[in-house]
């Protein structure tokens, strides 16, 4: 996959804007609701469309778990989702844009869901090193 330095921006901009305002958010609703809005956006712009558009473009996928810290996540990987790319990052882009508009939908139980499923999602994928940058 190609890295676009403006999509590392995006990303740094909405995770250090969700960082800031997660730490804020004891004090200020308002800060709640600006890092809930960079999740959300983060999801649906830097999760789904980010994705989608490389579907569309023809990227395979292929070489993504190549960091993996574990050998079998990268042969898994190969086996599994590379010949298959179309339908797993076709389920990801769909699950992304829905924990998106979820989290961006208001109050309430589905929001708190989304939340949880997108940080157990990334926790995931730092775990096996899909996210060699990002460490909990």
């Amino acid at each position: 996959m190609q890295e676009n330095t403006w999509v590392q921006i995006f990303w740094l901009a909405c995770v250090a804007t969700a960082i800031v305002a997660s730490v804020l958010a004891i004090w200020s609703r308002r800060a709640r609701y600006v890092g809930r809005v960079a999740v959300g956006v983060l999801m649906l712009v830097g999760g789904a469309t980010f994705n989608a558009a490389n579907l569309a473009l023809g990227q395979t996928y292929a070489d993504f778990a190549d960091q993996a810290h574990f050998g079998w996540v990268t042969g898994a990987w190969r086996a599994v989702v590379a010949p298959n790319h179309y339908l797993f990052i076709g389920l990801l882009v769909a699950f992304e844009a829905i924990v998106g508009v979820l989290i961006l939908s208001g109050d309430g139980g589905p929001r708190s869901a989304s939340l949880a499923r997108s940080v157990s999602i990334l926790r995931c994928g730092s775990s096996v090193g899909a996210l060699p940058s990002t460490r909990f």
